[in-house]
């Protein structure tokens, strides 16, 4: 008995903690990218270095270094702005990297209400609807 109820509290701050992932606060706002091969930058201009994510390639003796690129209809989350560029948060292979891109290549998403009640009735989880979202925001009804 106490294992099932220390197993059920496990359970729940696990599924807390993973949800957190995809929480947007109230100054930050959910968009996608509406172009092909968007560079992610460190600062806010393009004398900026691309961010980068490094790993251990197995066949080779030195880290690989991969340059973070968005395609279009990637969902993205705005967490602030600086001139004509918005600092952003991306996720790439199952990490979160934050940097920024210009704002022409970024389109902020307009909640359609009767989209969201689909999603809603659906029953779509949460961590879903970002990615439904840019589908819907670039594709419509077509899809």
């Amino acid at each position: 008995m106490k294992l099932k109820k220390w197993m059920i509290g496990f359970l729940s701050v696990l599924m807390i903690i993973s949800t957190s992932c995809y929480t947007v606060h109230a100054e930050e706002r959910r968009a996608y990218i509406n172009d092909d091969y968007v560079n992610v930058r460190t600062g806010p201009g393009t004398n900026y270095s691309i961010v980068t994510f490094e790993y251990q390639n197995l066949t080779k003796s030195t880290p690989t270094k991969v340059n973070i690129q968005v395609q279009r209809g990637q969902a993205v989350t705005i967490i602030g702005e600086s001139g004509n560029w918005y600092k952003i948060r991306v996720y790439f292979n199952g990490y979160a990297f934050k940097g920024y891109t210009m704002k022409t290549y970024i389109t902020p998403f307009n909640l359609d209400s009767a989209f969201e009640a689909e999603m809603n009735r659906e029953g779509f989880p949460e961590s879903y609807k970002p990615f439904l979202r840019a589908l819907h925001a670039c594709f419509g009804n077509t899809w």
